[in-house]
Parts: C-alpha cells; sequence; structure tokens
C-alpha cells in the first residue's frame, strides 16, 4: 500500500494557519498537496478493492470446499471488519468468485 498523504486540512492544522490562509500564502505548494492527497485516496481506494476481491475469492472458494452456497450475505459476514463493504463491489466480487468456480 502506498504510504497516506497528508490532506491541506491536515497540514493546514498541523503548521497552526488556515487552509484559506496557506492558500493564498503559497498557492502552488498548496495545489501540490492536494493534487497528491487525491492521487493517494483514489490508488488506496483501488488497493482496497483489490484487496477485497483476493480475500472474496478465498471466502467462496472455502464455502464451495464445504458444498455451501456463497451467497453475498454470507460471504459478507466472513470477511475482515476492516474489509470494504462497498454493496457494489462487493455484489461484483462475489459474483466474479462464483464465476471462477462455476456457479
Amino acid at each position: 500500500m502506498v504510504l497516506p498523504a497528508l490532506s491541506l486540512r491536515a497540514a493546514s492544522k498541523r503548521v497552526g494557519f488556515s487552509c484559506t490562509y496557506l492558500k493564498q500564502l503559497c498557492p502552488e505548494q498548496c495545489a501540490e498537496i492536494g493534487s497528491r492527497y487525491v492521487r493517494w485516496r483514489h490508488e488506496a481506494a483501488l488497493c482496497r478493492r483489490g484487496q477485497l476481491f483476493e480475500d472474496v475469492r478465498g471466502i467462496v472458494q472455502n464455502l464451495h470446499l464445504k458444498a455451501e452456497c456463497p451467497s453475498v450475505g454470507r460471504v459478507c459476514s466472513l470477511l475482515q471488519p476492516n474489509s470494504l463493504r462497498e454493496w457494489k463491489a462487493l455484489n461484483s466480487a462475489v459474483q466474479a468468485a462464483r464465476d471462477e468456480i462455476g456457479q
């Protein structure tokens, strides 16, 4: 995973100035901080989604070996507490894993 980037809000708190003042004082650096943070958030989301697909794949395979139906609800109940729980991504991951096993 990529190291966390600092948001402009967090940076402003750290240095003790408001975001508005920092933007007036050094607009180019603030724009760079903002764009770096947005890139980091995007990359982190992609990593979490990839991890979800890997986790779901393993859970679906284990359920299939136990002859249990790998429903979305059952798979969701077996995910780690800190796993991505976005419904659309979870449905896609379960469907992809079920397609893999031919179910």
